[in-house]
Order: structure tokens, then sequence, then C-alpha cells
């Protein structure tokens, strides 16, 4: 068979025989229970069905399996490979905005102290490290979503910039406070219990995330409130701009306790939900 452009009753479009007659075909073999007519579909992709397969009925079946057909994750997989840049390649030219550089003192003799000279030398040091996605630079950890884990642990989701991120690495915590028109950054040490990868629903631990790539952190729920910069650099003092989300309300409602025993972990809870 040749493509061409010009339609005509015998051939028809392509998308159409292609892609939406298969489709039709399977929906319609699903909807009237013609299971032999499913396999024998689903064999031409190189797939089967299966016993458990076999067991469901009409939209149950249709969910399992149309993926098969149209396989939504390697779709997504295959965009994000060819559309978004890699790491080593967008940090070069997005660092400028995603970081704060620390703004020396105005009073001439504090720019010409030693010690400020040395901290603006190796706050460059860190920035070059970025910019070029260096495994084996200073840490520079952007955390920006608290997550709920298994047996009431909080994960903190980022992205490493530069450096390698390790289990039991002593690091620090930038997070910034909006307080009335000003910002104010506080710094805490805290030791990474576990360094884990997220896979879909779960988490996979691991000893060491290089840069480049996103990890799952546990141990900052005490010192980081939903967002904020992990590093191992005594130069940065600020860290990376925070990320500002205008979402209004949907719903707003009140809730108490049945039982006052309760409204410790209602508290818990509720304090939880702010922090994620």
């Amino acid at each position: 068979q040749k493509w061409s452009k010009e339609s005509t009753v015998v051939s028809g479009r392509g998308f159409c025989k292609f892609i939406l007659s298969p489709i039709s075909k399977l929906m319609t073999a699903v909807n009237k229970g013609e299971l032999d007519l499913v396999a024998q579909l689903l064999s031409k992709l190189g797939s089967k069905l299966t016993k458990d397969d076999q067991k469901l009925q009409r939209k149950e079946l249709l969910k399992a399996v149309m993926p098969r057909m149209i396989p939504l994750g390697l779709a997504l997989l295959e965009m994000v490979v060819k559309h978004l840049p890699s790491p080593a390649e967008a940090q070069k030219y997005r660092m400028n905005l995603l970081y704060n550089r620390t703004e020396s003192n105005t009073d001439e003799e504090d720019q010409s102290n030693d010690k400020e000279i040395e901290r603006q030398k190796e706050e460059d040091q860190v920035i070059e490290a970025m910019k070029n996605c260096d495994a084996n630079g200073p840490v520079m950890l952007y955390v920006s979503k608290m997550t709920p884990a298994a047996e009431g642990r909080v994960f903190g989701y980022g992205r490493v910039f530069s450096g390698t991120v390790k289990k039991g690495q002593r690091v620090t915590v930038l997070s910034s406070t909006l307080v009335g028109s000003k910002t104010t950054t506080s710094a805490k040490e805290v030791v990474i219990k576990n360094v884990a990868i997220s896979m879909g629903r779960s988490f996979m631990n691991t000893n060491s995330v290089p840069a480049g790539n996103t990890v799952c952190l546990d141990g900052l729920d005490k010192a980081l409130n939903k967002a904020g910069t992990l590093t191992t650099s005594s130069a940065v003092k600020i860290g990376f701009k925070s990320m500002n989300f205008a979402v209004s309300p949907v719903v707003q409602c009140a809730v108490s306790v049945k039982n006052p025993v309760d409204l410790v972990h209602l508290v818990t809870g509720l304090r939880r939900l702010q922090q994620t």
C-alpha cells in the first residue's frame, strides 16, 4: 500500500483506517461481550487477554484493554523526551530566573571585608555548579512540595540542581516567610534521614541522588513548611525564589470532633494538611 494525499473511496483516510476504526471495533466488541474478537484485536497489537480480564465486563474490561491499545504513559514519556529540555541544558538559561543571589551590603567597609568577598566568590561557584548541573558541586536542592507518606511520615519532594544528596547528610534548610511587607529567611540544620525516588504511588529507597533528578527526602517536616532550599554551602543565604500559587478555596467548611479525646488527632491532621 502507498500513502497518498488524495482521498479515494477505496482507500479512505489513513487516520480513520489505522486509528479510529480499530478503536471503534474494540469498543463495540467489548460492549457486546465478544471476548474472542477482543482477544483477536489485542493479538494484533502484541497483547492478550488474561484470565482476570476475561472476568471483567463492559466498562471495567474497556478500562483494562484500552491502555494496551493506546498507552498514555508511553505517549507522555515520548513528549517529555522530545519537547522538554534536559536539566543540563535548561539550567544554563533558567538559573537567573530561579535563584536569588544574596545582595551585598551597601556599606563600603562591609563590601571590602575579606569574608564578604570570599563568600561572594563561593556563591559564584555555587551558581556555576547549578548552571552546569554538576553532581560533584555543593548540594543545591529546591523542595517544592511536602508529600504525606505511610506511617505518618512526610516526604519533601524536590529537584537537585547541583551536587549529590545522600542519606545521613547534614544540610541547611532555608525557608522564606512573609512578615507584613517584608520577606524573612530562616536557616535550620537538619540531617536527611532517608532518600527515596517517587515511583508513581510508591517510593523506592536509595542511598543518593545526583543533580538533574527529582528526589523525596525524609526528615524535613520539623524544619520546612511547604517549600524551601536545601544546601551544603555556607555562602548561600537566601536560596531559590519561592513558587507563588494563586489558588482560591473551592469549599469552606467547619469541622469538629464527636469525641473530645480525638481533638489531638484532628489538630495533628490539620497541621499536616497545612504543611503539605
